[in-house]
């Protein structure tokens, strides 16, 4: 008797069954790919030692760094901002309890910036550009962006906190590196997949 499950149609017209089991197998394959690719990143954000400026950085230095726990880069960037804007008795934490998606295992965008006008802050999230980083960071503004390091239609997204560039390069407190720097390229690639997601944070 044959397990019920997928019925995948064949160029003849018939079918072929394929268990549960086939199908439930494939979808962990891909949760685990996505978690290995995520942790490679937080690793690689890990070996490197601490910030130094060079020559040429325009960085806001007092914006809070908070290292994220796991699946709370949502939290851990909103907190720093939050920080630097004067609501300095929240933590990552108290806004993961809040904000936290055990379904998304995430923070989702459109909760960030509700919550920062929830407390009592203008929120803005838009499409940015590099232009536009700079110009906000020249205005003593960091922003949160989201980025996604996926591939094809997979989604890894990340949140980070733009703090600082430099003619090439944006400088970026994110999962557990402070003043990270990324090339613009790179930078660009995985903005660009978000639709170049913004959020601006600003005292009323």
């Amino acid at each position: 008797m044959l397990n019920k499950g997928i019925h995948l149609q064949t160029p003849q017209g018939g079918k072929i069954s394929r268990p549960l089991y086939f199908v439930d197998g494939i979808k962990v394959a891909i949760r685990l790919l996505s978690v290995v690719a995520f942790s490679c990143i937080m690793l690689w954000a890990c070996a490197s030692g601490p910030p130094v400026l060079r020559q040429g950085d325009v960085v806001l230095e007092k914006v809070p760094f908070h290292p994220q726990e796991e699946y709370q880069c949502g939290p851990a960037s909103l907190a720093g901002v939050l920080n630097y804007e004067g609501l300095l008795n929240i933590s990552p934490r108290e806004i993961a309890y809040d904000l936290f998606s055990k379904s998304a295992r995430g923070t989702l965008n459109m909760d960030m910036a509700l919550y920062a006008q929830k407390k009592g802050f203008f929120g803005w999230d838009y499409s940015g550009s590099l232009k536009d980083l700079r110009e906000k960071i020249d205005a003593g503004y960091p922003l949160v962006v989201m980025v996604d390091y996926g591939f094809s239609a997979w989604q890894i997204n990340h949140f980070m906190v733009v703090v600082g560039y430099n003619k090439d390069v944006v400088i970026v407190n994110s999962g557990n590196k402070e003043h990270e720097v990324i090339g613009n390229d790179a930078f660009l690639k995985a903005w660009r997949r978000t639709d170049f997601w913004t959020l601006l944070i600003k005292k009323k």
